[in-house]
């Protein structure tokens, strides 16, 4: 199995057109039958406060113009699912029609700046009831 988390940076905010879009690459890589898990974050304020106690009123959410970061959580069958993922034409077209929310890789032109982790899954749980 292969998981990821990806930090796309944003050039000046979220927008509607592209919460849209992000949504629409969700559904169509849904279709992807090695694709086990793919989710897509905005950032959220910290709702604790230094001794873990829920803040109140707890903050408010980050508007979309101040977001600075699309966070993608995924997970694949195999590295092939993975390489399938990034090749297809659903990835692609998501890439053309909306690297002009993101910022540019200095190192890679054309291509949205990323951090992407892999991760070696070793303990955990979803619950059923987390719509994940």
């Amino acid at each position: 199995m292969i998981a990821l988390v990806s930090k796309w940076k944003l050039r000046n905010g979220c927008t509607e057109e592209l919460l849209t879009a992000l949504e629409e690459l969700v559904e169509n890589t849904k279709t992807e039958s090695g694709v086990l898990m793919y989710i897509v974050h905005l950032q959220a304020p910290t709702p604790i406060d230094s001794q873990g106690k829920p803040l109140s009123p707890p903050p408010p959410p980050i508007p979309l113009e101040k977001q600075e970061e699309i966070v993608f959580v995924e997970s694949y069958e195999n590295v092939e699912a993975l390489s399938q993922h990034i090749q297809s034409q659903t990835f692609i077209s998501f890439l053309e029609s909306n690297f002009k929310y993101f910022q540019e890789d200095p190192h890679n032109p054309g291509f949205p700046q990323t951090e992407t982790e892999f991760l070696d899954r070793r303990f955990g749980f979803i619950r059923p009831e987390s719509n994940f």
